[in-house]
């Protein structure tokens, strides 16, 4: 019998994750769980506010996730969650999902340079095309892309296979390749 699947998208705001759970979860056939699109729900139903508000409004979010995840795991052969992810934070939730389903794990951490986070964060405060109840005009880009390097945003020590990505390059991610990658750790365990 084969085991689910949880492939876990991470790193910090702006590296890329969205664009790259989105891909493999067409490429996998697998259900796709955002922690922001679940965020932008609960603004649509609950309102918008202020740093403090998203913030709180990210804490159920992830509570949310971790739900949805734990149905989706023990209904079908998998699915891929995707957030910023903080190791000191998150790290005893997956522990706490990974063993009540016992699911195998892909973790995906996407990084970038403090200059890359930065500059994209900038774009996306200044363009706004994001719900605004993330407020990111709020966050000063310094502020953001510090966190991307000072060890905030890390792999999780959940266990499984890890692939890191650095989404800063010129290039484009490969995608094929990464989808391969999960798809070859499933039939290992086969």
């Amino acid at each position: 019998m084969n085991l689910p699947t949880l492939v876990v998208i991470t790193g910090a705001p702006c590296t890329g994750k969205s664009s790259i759970a989105r891909s493999l979860a067409e490429r996998l056939s697998l259900p796709l769980i955002e922690k922001d699109a679940i965020k932008e729900q609960l603004f649509d139903s609950l309102g918008a506010g202020d740093r403090d508000w998203s913030t709180r409004l990210s804490r159920a979010s992830f509570d949310l996730l971790y739900t949805f995840a734990e149905l989706a795991l023990r209904a079908g052969p998998g699915c891929i969650v995707e957030g910023n992810f903080k190791p000191v934070e998150e790290t005893q939730h997956f522990k706490t999902l990974i063993k009540s389903t016992g699911c195998e794990v892909v973790q995906v951490y996407c990084h970038s340079s403090a200059k890359v986070v930065w500059a994209r964060h900038s774009r996306r405060a200044i363009q706004r095309h994001r719900h605004p109840g993330h407020v990111d005009h709020l966050y000063r880009p310094n502020e953001v892309a510090r966190k991307a390097v000072d060890g905030t945003y890390t792999p999780l020590d959940i266990g499984g296979r890890l692939i890191e990505i650095d989404t800063g390059g010129a290039g484009a991610i490969d995608i094929d390749a990464l989808v391969e990658w999960i798809r070859e750790d499933g039939r290992k365990k086969d």
